[in-house]
């Protein structure tokens, strides 16, 4: 699904992203680990096409993406990102959000989807008509996540999904995620919490100083122990 081939990118004359590489296969959910500055946001902002491309290539579903790609395109080619700030709009409701999200698609269709939101997560069903920015942080990153699947992308990107939520509400909001990649949905998740992240992931790269320094999987990640893993960022 998608294909990172030698990327190199950055801000300025800053190089933050150095030879990157990695693959993400259909339903297949990837973690992107790394301490802070690592790198690991200007990789999701680049495959979404919002940071520019100086080297390297991109492939997403078996096309070569240019370096002209941009996030104005990144819906249409079926990708969808939710970044680490909470991505709604505050002074529309939550059932503006969605609509607007739902741009599009045919009415009878983004009713459907609004239904399907509402099922994924039913407190957005009870703040239909709540601003969504009056809603908490978990509520909004729900509203985030609904918004994005109003057009059901084939690769999600998150950004730190679980920042500054409960735990109770990080779980349901990753328990969808988990679904999404049971479904088909490919994923690639930018996560601080370890924990949660291998709750999701089936790979694991970890990113250090803007290179990748380890390929593996969840399990061999896991099997390390706590303890070790602190010795990769």
């Amino acid at each position: 699904m998608l294909l990172v081939k030698g990327i190199s990118t950055g801000f300025g004359k800053k190089r933050v992203l150095d030879d990157v590489g990695l693959n993400v296969k259909k339903g297949e959910a990837v973690a992107i680990l790394g301490h802070n500055g690592a790198g690991k946001t200007t990789l999701l902002q680049t495959i979404y096409g919002l940071q520019p491309v100086w080297s390297g290539s991109l492939y997403f579903d078996g096309k070569s993406l240019d370096d002209r790609h941009a996030a104005s395109e990144a819906v249409a080619l079926g990708m969808g990102m939710i970044p680490s700030e909470r991505f709604v709009f505050p002074d529309l409701t939550v059932l503006e959000n969605l609509r607007l999200s739902g741009r599009g698609l045919e009415g009878v269709l983004r009713e459907q989807r609004l239904e399907e939101a509402y099922d994924d997560f039913p407190i957005l069903s009870e703040r239909a008509h709540q601003l969504a920015g009056s809603l908490s942080g978990g509520q909004q990153r729900m509203v985030s996540l609904a918004m994005v699947l109003m057009h059901r992308p084939r690769l999600l990107l998150l950004d730190e999904p679980s920042l500054g939520l409960s735990p109770a509400i990080a779980e349901q909001i990753m328990a969808r995620v988990r679904g999404l990649a049971s479904e088909g949905t490919s994923i690639v998740l930018v996560e601080q919490n370890i924990a949660i992240a291998l709750s999701v992931a089936d790979r694991v790269y970890v990113l250090r100083s803007g290179r990748i320094i380890l390929e593996e999987s969840a399990r061999e990640l896991e099997n390390r122990g706590r303890e070790k893993w602190w010795e990769l960022f």
